[in-house]
């Protein structure tokens, strides 16, 4: 990550970001003004993204032009985003492009930024747009849909001290995209469960709806964790040990959700 307070020496801040792996590969940038009245900022930012999943690669890129405002609790971020996606496989293709307006809203009330034990984070997203898109199944005929969709999300995370040196978070995320037809959205715009941040015990982004036993991604999402977790020994406070329990998907329609299962124990370095 690379960060300039003052390009060119005027009153814009830049950031790149650049992820370099042997599947995924990714640069992210912002140019943001220094702060404005009510500490609002003016954003233009973009990204581009190689992330290859299984046997699936996704090349993906988008471009935003808007404003946010970040106080110590709240963080608001409003803008009009274009996105393009597409995805390659063996049993599949898809191609979509959309045009969307965005509102992202922040909560935390913790007691450490970095390393929170205690107080709640919540996260609220919001898009309204349109998309037009195409897919390919290994011989069937090319499939295309356009129209008007939706995109709602949603996250909570709770933090809690228990007691005895001892610590529990619970979390929760909710998403879904309304539309007539899934296959004209983006697939960056669409869900799919798996990872670290979602449930653990299955690979990043693989668990979703199965197209011809290949996974896809999904226009509804719902994952949820509880966890315990303490210090090793009072001597070394930075190294714990903790215990969770994952569950989650993503489907397309609620009544096609079948939660995956993870569970298990590991060490943590609180650097």
């Amino acid at each position: 990550e690379h960060v300039h307070r003052r390009v060119f020496g005027t009153r814009w801040a830049a950031k790149n970001k650049i992820v370099l792996g042997p599947q995924e590969q990714t640069w992210e940038g912002d140019l943001s003004s220094h702060p404005l009245d009510r500490l609002n900022r003016n954003l233009l930012s973009g990204s581009a993204s190689r992330l290859l999943v299984d046997d699936q690669t996704q090349l993906s890129w988008n471009a935003r032009v808007g404003r946010t405002q970040d106080t110590p609790r709240i963080e608001r971020r409003y803008f009009v985003e274009l996105t393009h996606a597409r995805v390659d496989s063996e049993a599949l293709t898809s191609q979509a492009d959309a045009v969307s307006l965005n509102y992202q809203w922040v909560y935390r009330a913790i007691d450490d930024v970095r390393l929170p034990t205690e107080g709640l984070t919540t996260s609220l997203q919001v898009a309204l747009g349109y998309s037009h898109g195409t897919q390919s199944v290994q011989t069937d005929p090319q499939i295309e849909a356009r129209g008007p969709f939706t995109r709602l999300y949603g996250r909570m995370t709770w933090y809690q001290r228990l007691g005895a040196s001892w610590y529990g978070t619970a979390r929760v995320e909710a998403g879904e995209v309304f539309t007539r037809n899934v296959i004209g959205v983006p697939d960056t715009l669409l869900f799919r469960a798996g990872g670290d941040e979602s449930v653990r015990g299955y690979g990043y982004r693989e668990l979703g709806p199965s197209i011809d036993g290949t996974i896809t991604s999904g226009r509804n999402l719902l994952t949820g964790s509880v966890e315990i977790a303490r210090p090793i020994m009072e001597k070394h406070p930075a190294y714990w040990w903790a215990a969770f329990i994952d569950a989650g998907n993503a489907a397309d329609g609620w009544a096609n959700l079948r939660p995956a299962l993870g569970y298990g124990v590991g060490l943590r370095w609180r650097s």
